[in-house]
């Protein structure tokens, strides 16, 4: 599980920000909190540079579980 202080260095490291613009419903302040969330989840799981949405999600499984594969 990934913690705060990496979370930091991971921002540090990837100091380009892009978040994300979410249009998939109505509501403007969903739509922006939604982006703001996957840049949180990206910069947890030190996924900010990688591009392949499968290999993404292998790792937000593994950084996020209770019980993380070794």
């Amino acid at each position: 599980m990934s913690n705060i202080i990496q979370a930091f260095i991971n921002i540090v490291n990837n100091h380009q920000v892009n978040i994300q613009n979410l249009t998939q419903g109505n509501n403007r302040a969903n739509n922006m909190g939604e982006g703001l969330e996957s840049y949180i989840k990206d910069v947890f799981a030190n996924t900010t540079n990688e591009a392949n949405e499968q290999k993404k999600l292998e790792i937000f499984e593994q950084s996020f579980s209770r019980n993380p594969l070794p």
